[in-house]
């Protein structure tokens, strides 16, 4: 379930970039981090857990 939990990350962070929005300054609690996250978590979505996960542990990925 890494890849749906991932998706779930990444809109929740795309949102809170919008909320950000306006303050996309290094030094004024910018966006620049939920942004981050969600690039990480938009990439695992598509990448998956990897070979040390549960998932794979189980033998079955979602």
């Amino acid at each position: 379930m890494t890849r749906i939990f991932a998706a779930m990350i990444t809109f929740e962070m795309i949102g809170i970039c919008f909320v950000l929005a306006p303050a996309w300054v290094w030094l004024d609690k910018g966006m620049e981090y939920p942004a981050l996250m969600g690039l990480l978590a938009l990439h695992i979505a598509f990448k998956g857990a990897g070979r040390y996960s549960i998932d794979k542990a189980i033998g079955r990925e979602i």
